[in-house]
């Protein structure tokens, strides 16, 4: 299972990033950016106990402390999330994988993490791979990227949406759903967490930019500033800073 660990590594000296002049104004003026929050999708991103948590959260205090700036949190479930940052009520978002729709409101870096795609069924169903989707019930999360690629790559399953992984997974356990898609990471989190014994997890693979696993910083298009600085934060990152933050995330096989 995955456990943020309490006697975290000694701090690693973080190297401030250099800026341009028109980078520092943009940061003096802008002392606090506005990062959107998802409650229900851990280990990557989730609130617990009112705080913001996870491996992205942790890569977005990282640099913005690079970069010197201060960070709000915005909370909220992903459609609401998404709809503010489209009108532009939020600066930033983390952790998200690359789509066309996407791309037309908001500006990406490199990704700066990746994870597995995989797909979870009850152990009796007889699902084994993608192939065996056609006619089956597959929960989709309402507004995620993955479920734009899923809905066109399994025309002949069956739909169900559900609002977050949890409920897709409880579905899938109690037969309302036959499958559903998701990182390995996240699905593993959540049926360890809920016990849901009865649930196999098989890693996939899905021929698609949006769900090769890799996780990007999106900001809004009217700011190209902010997105230079993130671009260069994570650009900035070492090694250690890198296994600074994983191993505070670490799946533990049971």
């Amino acid at each position: 299972k995955y456990a943020e660990q309490t006697n975290t590594p000694e701090q690693i000296k973080t190297t401030l990033l250099t800026l341009t002049p028109e980078e520092k104004a943009w940061v003096k003026q802008h002392p606090t950016i506005r990062v959107g929050n998802k409650p229900d999708w851990p280990p990557f991103d989730f609130i617990q106990d009112d705080k913001a948590m996870g491996p992205g959260i942790d890569y977005v205090r990282l640099i913005a402390q690079k970069a010197g700036l201060h960070v709000s949190f915005v909370q909220g479930p992903w459609e609401e999330l998404w709809e503010r940052f489209k009108v532009r009520n939020i600066d930033m978002l983390h952790s998200i994988y690359k789509t066309k729709e996407r791309e037309a409101y908001a500006l990406y870096t490199d990704p700066f993490q990746s994870t597995a795609i995989a797909m979870a069924g009850r152990k009796e169903s007889g699902i084994e791979d993608t192939q065996d989707l056609k006619g089956k019930r597959l929960a989709l999360l309402k507004g995620y990227g993955t479920t734009e690629v899923l809905l066109k790559k399994f025309p002949d399953s069956i739909p169900i949406m559900v609002n977050n992984l949890h409920e897709g997974l409880s579905a899938v356990s109690f037969g309302e759903a036959d499958a559903v898609i998701d990182t390995i990471g996240s699905m593993s989190y959540v049926v360890i967490q809920q016990t849901l014994t009865n649930l196999a997890i098989k890693r996939i693979e899905i021929d698609e930019q949006s769900s090769n696993g890799y996780m990007h910083f999106v900001t809004t298009k009217d700011k190209p500033l902010l997105h230079s600085i993130l671009q260069k934060g994570i650009a900035s990152l070492s090694p250690e800073e890198h296994a600074r933050i994983r191993s505070k995330w670490v799946l533990q096989m049971e």
